[in-house]
């Protein structure tokens, strides 16, 4: 939680825990929130993300892999007809690709109730067991670590930020305690954002990377170059170089107007890639077009630029702000079960569907890609500079997509949010009680006038 700030207690300080002193001496401390942004949160979070990096080398492989000769050799299940080298058949090359796919759609489906169960810290640690990564940072929470970094153990920033989580835990119990899966879907709009997420993971793979990520080295090979393997680097290298402008624009320009802008990009990259694959481009002897064939490297790089700026990295972040966090594990280990679902059968069929209508295939990637705009524009609200409860009220309250920039939260109360409201048998109402109330956290104190019906706001 980023506990270690730059606060430093003084040596005489008084025991935190005696209620009559501290709050005297507490008040002499800067009131502000703690710096969590550090060197020892950075450095958490770049081990952590070291799952990524080999997750995306395990992927760049599958491709090289596909025309290595060697491999080829061991594991080949047909022979070229001209040439009598070994091949993958279609369904060999779809299924080494997609077993990857299965994996990982394996652990989506059951990282929810894991890190349900065991918490975040310790399911990271035993799929890094499993995935043989290494050793995970662990978080230091005895009082004598703190204490030798002079971090009070009950600083009052501290404190209130885990009251907020107490407060939110006895909204929970009060609501029922456990919340089943399919509350998920009954709950007030969760129906809708379960369902947008999904299809926002969906669309994140439905706009087309894996289609070159998987198979680059084998398209580029079919457009005449003698070292396919090169574009593949390169592709790498604009995905990798192009995620950085990425973190600028999210924060310049906010969530919408980047994954519209990033899907239309990529609608107009696909639209002539396979327009010049199918068009220009000789099939038979791709030699004979070597402008065709360059023609479709670029604007392959420019198409991972826009998704690597956009919607490789963007779809993850929204998706993790539309669920309040009651939900959230249950929603995004779904939405992360519907980006393997697509992943896979991409992954499968694209040999299938290429070998029956070739470079066309990008005509459905440049209509999913329409389609991502489509519903960005009419779904997506604008999320930029909002906390998580300003957005989970906007969702609760149906505040329309394309006027959720200027909205406004309520003044002069607390947010309506899952997170802070109690819910009736099957969450198909919302019971908001008292400051006072929700203190008790008990089902009993609320009355049934509390009982409402989230209104339409625009």
């Amino acid at each position: 939680m980023g506990l270690l700030s730059k606060f430093r207690r003084q040596p005489n300080e008084p025991d935190i825990q005696d209620n009559s002193s501290n709050d005297v001496e507490f008040n002499k401390q800067e009131d502000g929130p703690l710096h969590i942004f550090n060197w020892r949160v950075i450095y958490m979070g770049v081990l952590v993300s070291m799952g990524g990096f080999i997750f995306g080398y395990d992927t760049g492989q599958i491709s090289g892999f596909l025309e290595m000769p060697d491999f080829l050799e061991r594991f080949a299940d047909s022979t070229d007809p001209d040439t009598g080298a070994p091949k993958f058949s279609n369904g060999r090359s779809g299924t080494i690709v997609g077993l990857l796919s299965i994996g990982t759609l394996i652990g989506a489906l059951i990282a929810a109730p894991v890190a349900d169960k065991f918490g975040r810290k310790y399911s990271i640690v035993f799929w890094n067991l499993i995935f043989c990564v290494g050793v995970i940072v662990q978080i230091v929470t005895t009082t004598t670590w703190y204490q030798s970094y002079g971090v009070p153990e009950h600083h009052p920033v501290v404190t209130n930020e885990i009251r907020e989580i107490k407060t939110k835990l006895d909204a929970e119990q009060a609501g029922g305690g456990k919340h089943p899966w399919y509350e998920i879907f009954t709950g007030p709009r969760m129906a809708y954002r379960t369902l947008l997420g999904i299809t926002l993971q969906a669309l994140q793979q439905l706009t087309g990377a894996n289609f070159f990520f998987y198979y680059g080295t084998t398209i580029f090979t079919a457009t005449g170059l003698s070292n396919s393997y090169v574009t593949s680097m390169i592709l790498g290298a604009v995905n990798f170089g192009c995620t950085f402008p990425g973190l600028y624009f999210v924060d310049r320009f906010g969530r919408r107007p980047c994954l519209m802008a990033g899907a239309a990009w990529m609608f107009m990259c696909f639209i002539v890639f396979a327009s010049v694959g199918h068009f220009a481009l000789d099939q038979n002897d791709p030699t004979n077009t070597p402008k065709a064939g360059s023609a479709m490297i670029v604007f392959a790089c420019l198409f991972i630029a826009a998704f690597a700026s956009t919607w490789g990295p963007m779809v993850w972040a929204v998706v993790g702000e539309i669920y309040p966090s009651r939900y959230r594990a249950k929603c995004m280990g779904l939405a992360t079960a519907s980006n393997w679902v697509w992943n896979f059968l991409i992954s499968f069929f694209t040999p299938y569907i290429t070998g029956a209508i070739d470079y066309r295939y990008g005509y459905v990637f440049a209509a999913c890609c329409f389609a991502a705009f489509v519903v960005t524009f009419f779904f997506v609200c604008e999320s930029q500079g909002r906390s998580l409860e300003e957005i989970d009220t906007m969702y609760v309250f149906g505040v329309k997509a394309w006027k959720s920039k200027n909205w406004q939260p309520p003044e002069g109360e607390d947010l309506t949010t899952l997170d802070n409201t109690y819910l009736t048998p099957g969450a198909r109402d919302i019971r908001k009680p008292t400051a006072e109330r929700r203190e008790n956290a008990g089902v009993e104190d609320v009355e049934k006038k509390d009982v409402y019906h989230p209104v339409q706001q625009e």
